[in-house]
């Protein structure tokens, strides 16, 4: 008979979660120089630790904040949950600033003029992946990779994991993209990055009162990724490449005996797609800029599809107008403002996935020999959407899938 579903009650935010953006808002204020003050970091903090409505002053500079969340909205999760889980998550709040408070001076001295400046995303152009770190800082113009941990204690092993490799995906042709910036005060939305620049990940522990600097990075060299895919590729026909692992590993401990094969190693998918892009002359740089200013900005991308699009007459006046926002507000340069506002007849190159599969016949024929047929056209758009995802960049994505293949081949 099978088993009863178990319904589980529904719930905004997990407790564990909470804690975990309990960390983070903690984090962001103490760096970012949000939190001008001990007065005004305190009274954020002690307003989350007791549910009061923070000054007028912090509360502002908490609603400006980088981060997706507002005081009030993070308020009101607390209030959400159970009566003594909520005491509980209060009393961890209180821990989280005090915690910074003590903390935050030595990593100062460390690192001087540290200023966290946002959300940011590190990539690794032959492993087509990207890493998330809970904030990207910078320190005289060196990129710092900051991972926020809010728990009652470390997990060495894990954490230093992580770090490592958010530390490999900066190397090489490695990038940190960063969309929100402080100017004066006021957050901007600019796209920026760093490129081929090895970053440095820090971890904070904000309950725990410590954070560590994690400088080793974990082998990511062509080689490694190369047996990585090569197992990956031969799982899909149920074998596996040949092991050396010790009698501890769990095949050994299970007695599972594993099929041994090879194979010739295919490239990514999403990589192949993104070099055929560039080789049939499209523009991935382009395509980055626009989804961004879709995601940042939609109202104001739907005017300028209705400009592109429409028949009826804009004023030249207000295009111009737009254009000058464009560049000032997003920092765009002339040729990619010119190429938003292109008419359908002038529109950037942008390759199909039938021209691309031809292009990339000779890349693509290892994969036809792995899957079959029906299954890799099920696949097909989604590694062409996943290459242009990871390879778009806001500048110099052709150089970055350029080398990415040449250290695959």
């Amino acid at each position: 008979m099978p088993k009863p579903q178990r319904t589980v009650a529904e719930r905004t935010e997990t407790p564990r979660s909470i804690i975990g953006r309990l960390g983070e808002v903690a984090t962001e204020l103490a760096f970012s120089g949000r939190a001008r003050t001990e007065e005004e970091f305190d009274s954020i903090g002690e307003a989350l630790a007791t549910g009061k409505t923070p000054t007028r002053a912090s509360a502002t500079i908490f609603s400006q904040g980088l981060g997706t969340i507002s005081l009030g909205e993070l308020q009101a999760q607390i209030q959400q949950l159970p009566k003594n889980i909520e005491i509980e998550v209060r009393k961890l709040a209180k821990e989280t600033f005090t915690g910074l408070d003590s903390i935050r001076a030595s990593v100062e001295e460390a690192y001087h003029n540290i200023a966290i400046i946002g959300k940011g995303e590190s990539r690794y152009g032959t492993l087509p992946t990207i890493g998330y770190p809970d904030f990207v800082a910078l320190t005289e113009g060196r990129p710092i990779l900051i991972e926020v941990k809010n728990s009652a204690k470390e997990n060495t092993t894990v954490d230093g994991f992580q770090a490592s490799f958010y530390n490999s995906l900066g190397k090489t042709v490695g990038v940190v993209i960063q969309d929100l910036t402080e100017n004066n005060g006021i957050v901007q939305s600019q796209p920026r990055m760093v490129l081929e620049q090895d970053a440095q990940a820090l971890i904070v522990y904000p309950r725990l009162k410590t954070w560590k600097r994690v400088d080793e990075a974990i082998d990511l060299s062509p080689e490694v990724i190369e047996g990585v895919w090569r197992a990956k590729q031969l799982g899909v026909i149920g074998k596996s490449p040949e092991t050396g692992c010790s009698p501890r590993c769990p095949h050994h401990r299970f007695g599972i005996e594993l099929p041994v094969g090879d194979i010739e190693n295919a490239m990514p998918l999403p990589l192949i797609f993104a070099r055929g892009t560039v080789s049939l002359g499209g523009d991935l740089d382009h395509h980055y800029l626009r989804n961004y200013l879709a995601k940042v900005a939609p109202s104001l991308m739907q005017i300028i599809w209705d400009i592109r699009f429409s028949n009826k007459k804009v004023p030249k006046e207000f295009e111009e107008r737009l254009k000058q926002m464009i560049r000032e507000k997003f920092g765009f340069d002339e040729d990619t403002v010119k190429k938003l506002f292109a008419k359908p007849n002038e529109r950037t190159r942008d390759p199909g996935q039938e021209e691309i599969r031809k292009e990339e016949a000779a890349g693509i024929e290892p994969w036809e020999k792995l899957l079959p047929e029906k299954i890799l056209n099920s696949i097909y758009p989604t590694a062409q959407g996943y290459g242009n995802r990871i390879y778009g960049l806001p500048r110099e994505s052709a150089r970055v899938v350029r080398k990415a293949s040449e250290k695959l081949r």
